[in-house]
């Protein structure tokens, strides 16, 4: 008789168990055994015991049904959908996870829920939003900035002397953002992060690998201007958007840009641009880049500002050098630490590796959720074993991706992390 060591989920089992033998010189009559016998007359069939088991139900898995058509987090309650269904938008009055206290918009990582979710999607745990007051931390230290009036400082010429055209040599920036002007003159826009960090790395202001171009806003009234602004279709060169706005404040605006078939604009310019409009922090520019997770992001531009006149270079003085070393610098951990990591390791024309602070973030980060399953405790684990972890160490990846669908612990207890390991040694 086989050992039955796996109970499977949705499946009936009829189990047999022999009944033990009475002890020897029983006298009693039971079982259907005679009296004054140790056990039942020769050739009498054994009696069994039936016990039968139904596995437990699988649960449902629900997926999206709209494209990517993937399944949704379990995590999620039941009542998260899409907030254009019916009885729900009318209802709500434009509410949805995209304008949602606990929606990321780097990551579209929910903290309520510890999952990522889809701006456009909605619960009944919503909660409106407010812009955040960006102030001063511990990173503001190193962010550098061209002061205000001044035209020769080392960092006012950065782009030009960085991004040019490959053929001609000649600065680009221009010519890529001059068709967007409008958001910076009068709208006030920073054009910041990640394209930007690509155009640098590339050195090419035409090459970021087709990433979104992010812009913040220093107040609120400028980024919802900044909405008006693109739903009339006032960047002339553009076919006018599907309208993106709605009437609660919310972190993010994305427009698809198409160029109109009459456009004026080279051949060589991107026949779409996607860009998305951030509204989450206002405050300066120097705070609001301060609040970023990667140092690696923290890089803003705005060619003509409607308060300094000139354009105006903002740099964290890290930048530079862990660029050019491949080093990723994490400052602070947030709730989408994971996510914004595999995005970030994975979708890089260049290998990057985790700095060492970055390291011992991240694996405290690991070990303190470590507990709560198989694949978190794999996951640490095997970063014990490693000196560098890296955007080249695809089994790395792959152990992080999953624990994608795992119990994510709001505030687990500190996990002591063996004095011995390596990681991030450098």
């Amino acid at each position: 008789m086989a050992d039955l060591t796996n109970i499977k989920p949705g499946v009936k089992y009829n189990i047999m168990v022999e009944a033990p033998e009475p002890p020897k010189n029983q006298t009693t009559n039971t079982g259907g055994y005679h009296a004054g016998t140790s056990g039942p007359p020769p050739g009498t069939p054994p009696q069994f015991w039936q016990i039968s088991y139904v596995g437990i139900e699988p649960p449902i898995v629900r997926m999206y049904e709209e494209e990517p058509i993937e399944q949704i987090p379990a995590s999620f309650p039941p009542a998260y959908q899409n907030s254009n269904n019916e009885g729900v938008e009318g209802l709500l009055t434009g509410r949805k996870c995209g304008n949602c206290i606990f929606f990321e918009a780097e990551s579209g990582n929910c903290s309520k829920w510890n999952a990522v979710a889809r701006d456009y999607y909605w619960c009944a745990t919503w909660k409106t939003m407010e812009p955040i007051q960006a102030l001063p931390n511990y990173f503001t230290q190193f962010i550098d900035q061209t002061p205000q009036g001044v035209t020769e400082h080392e960092l006012y010429n950065f782009f030009i002397e960085n991004l040019k055209d490959p053929n001609t040599q000649e600065p680009n920036l221009s010519n890529l953002l001059t068709p967007l002007n409008g958001l910076f003159s009068a709208h006030g826009a920073y054009l910041y992060g990640d394209a930007l960090r690509r155009m640098v790395d590339s050195g090419n202001a035409f090459d970021f690998d087709n990433a979104p171009l992010d812009f913040f806003f220093t107040n609120q009234e400028n980024f919802l201007n900044a909405i008006e602004f693109m739903n009339d279709g006032s960047l002339i060169e553009f076919d006018t958007p599907i309208e993106q706005h709605d009437s609660v404040h919310q972190h993010m605006c994305t427009y698809t840009l198409s160029k109109k078939a009459n456009s004026t604009l080279p051949m060589g310019y991107p026949q779409t641009l996607k860009i998305n409009l951030h509204g989450t922090y206002i405050g300066a520019a120097k705070n609001i880049i301060s609040q970023l997770d990667f140092a690696n992001a923290k890089i803003a531009y705005t060619p003509s500002n409607q308060y300094f006149g000139h354009r105006l270079v903002l740099l964290d003085n890290r930048f530079v050098l862990n660029e050019q070393k491949g080093k990723l610098v994490i400052d602070i951990i947030k709730p989408s630490i994971r996510e914004r990591l595999l995005k970030f390791l994975n979708d890089n024309s260049k290998a990057y590796f985790l700095s060492a602070s970055a390291s011992a973030k991240f694996i405290q980060w690991v070990a303190d959720r470590s507990f709560t399953s198989e694949k978190w405790q794999e996951l640490y684990n095997y970063i014990l074993t490693k000196r560098v972890l890296s955007s080249s160490d695809q089994n790395l990846l792959t152990l992080i991706e999953n624990t994608l669908g795992e119990q994510l612990i709001d505030e687990p207890s500190y996990t002591q992390i063996p004095l011995y390991t390596t990681v991030g040694v450098e």
